[in-house]
């Protein structure tokens, strides 16, 4: 894997997913927002959600009930100068046009919520293949990754938008420490999630699944 190219004139943040993450987005897109404020020469790429779209989500509340709310993107970080917007790609061509954008910080805020908990590390593993800190939420399955990396990792972790904003503010700072745990991430995912290191134990999970009843 070779070094991602990005522009030392200015610090790229980013994010992807779609207009379904609003509650999850909220409190780090505030942060967001007050650090642009502060930061001329700092962007942020918003990958496949569209700028102001309200819409109603479907959800399990702590009780197991299901429940229907309208809700409503950030729109002051989708209205901000400093927002850049990058359509929806094909599936298979992510990998390669996320290497192209240029980001310098990945962002991977994600709500506390049961079913939250149970979703993968992607987007720590999409930022470590570029080697770029992924900045996320203390949520499950991002502890779970940056604690295979040790306390470097873990203060990636953010639990408030004071979080977001005094963390971003020190990455963007400070460009040895982004490369610093950049390369740790990666060094992290390719230990412990590379296909090649890591198949023997898939085939032996899936030996024993097939097994089981015979």
């Amino acid at each position: 894997q070779k070094d991602i190219k990005t522009n030392d004139e200015y610090v790229t943040l980013g994010w992807g997913g779609s207009n379904t993450h609003s509650l999850d987005v909220a409190l780090a897109f505030e942060g967001v927002c007050k650090v642009l404020d502060t930061n001329t020469k700092v962007t942020i790429n918003i990958v496949g959600a569209a700028a102001t779209d309200a819409i109603t989500e479907t959800q399990i509340n702590k009780q197991g009930q299901k429940i229907a709310r309208k809700v409503i993107k950030a729109s002051k970080l989708s209205l901000h100068p400093q927002t850049k917007f990058t359509p929806w790609v094909p599936v298979g061509e992510y990998a390669n046009r996320m290497a192209s954008w240029g980001w310098d910080i990945a962002l991977a805020p994600l709500e506390d919520m049961r079913f939250n908990r149970s979703k993968s590390n992607i987007k720590c593993l999409e930022a470590a293949v570029i080697k770029i800190p992924c900045l996320c939420s203390d949520v499950q399955p991002y502890n779970e990754f940056c604690s295979l990396g040790g306390q470097d990792l873990k203060w990636l972790l953010c639990n408030s938008e004071r979080d977001w904003v005094t963390k971003l503010n020190i990455l963007i700072n400070d460009k040895d420490m982004r490369y610093e745990l950049g390369s740790k991430m990666y060094n992290v995912a390719f230990k412990f999630f590379n296909i090649n290191t890591v198949k023997d134990n898939w085939i032996h999970a899936f030996s024993k699944a097939m097994s089981c009843g015979n």
